[in-house]
Protein backbone atom coordinates (compact mmCIF):
# COMPACT_ATOMS: atom_id res chain seq x y z
CA UNK A 1 0.00 0.00 0.00
CA UNK A 2 1.38 3.41 -0.95
CA UNK A 3 1.62 6.05 1.74
CA UNK A 4 1.99 9.78 1.37
CA UNK A 5 2.26 12.84 3.55
CA UNK A 6 -0.67 15.25 3.64
CA UNK A 7 -1.75 18.38 5.43
CA UNK A 8 -5.15 19.81 6.34
CA UNK A 9 -6.08 23.06 4.66
CA UNK A 10 -8.69 25.37 6.20
CA UNK A 11 -10.34 28.14 4.23
CA UNK A 12 -13.12 30.49 5.36
CA UNK A 13 -16.05 30.45 2.94
CA UNK A 14 -19.06 32.74 2.56
CA UNK A 15 -22.42 31.10 3.20
CA UNK A 16 -25.73 32.95 2.92
CA UNK A 17 -26.94 31.70 6.32
CA UNK A 18 -30.24 33.34 7.30
CA UNK A 19 -30.27 32.63 11.05
CA UNK A 20 -27.11 34.46 12.16
CA UNK A 21 -23.65 35.56 11.06
CA UNK A 22 -21.67 32.43 11.90
CA UNK A 23 -18.35 31.66 10.20
CA UNK A 24 -17.89 28.58 8.01
CA UNK A 25 -14.53 26.91 7.42
CA UNK A 26 -13.96 24.57 4.48
CA UNK A 27 -11.77 21.57 5.31
CA UNK A 28 -9.51 19.94 2.70
CA UNK A 29 -6.77 17.31 2.75
CA UNK A 30 -3.84 18.05 0.40
CA UNK A 31 -0.84 15.97 -0.59
CA UNK A 32 2.42 17.36 0.73
CA UNK A 33 4.42 16.51 -2.43
CA UNK A 34 2.19 18.04 -5.12
CA UNK A 35 -0.42 20.14 -3.26
CA UNK A 36 -3.34 18.24 -4.87
CA UNK A 37 -6.48 17.41 -2.92
CA UNK A 38 -6.63 13.84 -1.59
CA UNK A 39 -10.44 13.95 -1.55
CA UNK A 40 -12.90 16.46 -2.94
CA UNK A 41 -13.59 19.21 -0.41
CA UNK A 42 -17.03 18.28 0.85
CA UNK A 43 -16.91 19.18 4.54
CA UNK A 44 -17.25 22.42 6.46
CA UNK A 45 -17.41 23.32 10.14
CA UNK A 46 -18.96 26.45 11.60
CA UNK A 47 -17.66 28.46 14.54
CA UNK A 48 -20.19 26.70 16.80
CA UNK A 49 -18.67 23.29 16.00
CA UNK A 50 -21.40 21.96 13.72
CA UNK A 51 -20.37 19.83 10.72
CA UNK A 52 -21.87 20.36 7.26
CA UNK A 53 -21.68 18.22 4.14
CA UNK A 54 -21.27 20.33 1.00
CA UNK A 55 -23.12 19.45 -2.17
CA UNK A 56 -21.52 21.44 -4.97
CA UNK A 57 -23.85 22.63 -7.72
CA UNK A 58 -22.94 22.97 -11.35
CA UNK A 59 -21.96 26.44 -12.55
Amino acid sequence: MDTFEYYIEKDTVYVDFKDDDRIFVLIGFRRQDNNQYVFSTSDAIDNLGYHYAIYWCED
